[in-house]
């Protein structure tokens, strides 16, 4: 049996944009290209969350306060698809924010750090010993006070 369904009765979906708004972050932190960003904060946040940040961190160089971004568009430029909040661009930025590496303003806001501060001894813990001793590797002494 075939449904007849009239277009006019259906609404298109809200496209769901996102503002993000830049941070500089911890100023004794990591750069999000910083080794340390891939090596240690990737293996707790995933491969989607560092590629977030790693956009933003490009968009940050011409847009140096905020932008606006589909979060279709962002899921596409994310290589994981999807639409609305249940998209994996969604649980994306939800996982930045479990993680308080972003925070949210607003259901379309998000504050999004440049820099990323050193994991945790417990986050630390966490990780396989292989993963976690690239902490002492690739740790930068913190700037000394005047």
């Amino acid at each position: 049996m075939n449904t007849v369904v009239n277009i006019a009765d259906h609404q298109p979906e809200p496209v769901a944009t996102l503002r993000i708004l830049i941070a500089p972050g911890d100023p004794t932190g990591y750069p999000i290209t910083h080794p340390y960003v891939d090596g240690l904060w990737q293996p707790v946040l995933g491969p989607s969350a560092v590629s977030f940040l790693r956009l933003v961190d490009r968009f940050a160089a011409t847009h140096p306060d905020s932008f606006t971004i589909e979060l279709d568009h962002l899921g596409r430029r994310l290589g994981i698809g999807g639409r609305g909040a249940t998209s994996r661009a969604a649980h994306t930025i939800d996982r930045l924010c479990s993680y308080r590496v972003a925070a949210r303003l607003g259901a379309n806001e998000l504050v999004v750090p440049l820099r990323l501060p050193a994991l945790s001894n417990r986050q630390l813990d966490r990780l396989p010993p292989y993963i976690a001793m690239l902490d002492q590797e690739l740790r930068v002494p913190a700037p000394r006070s005047a």
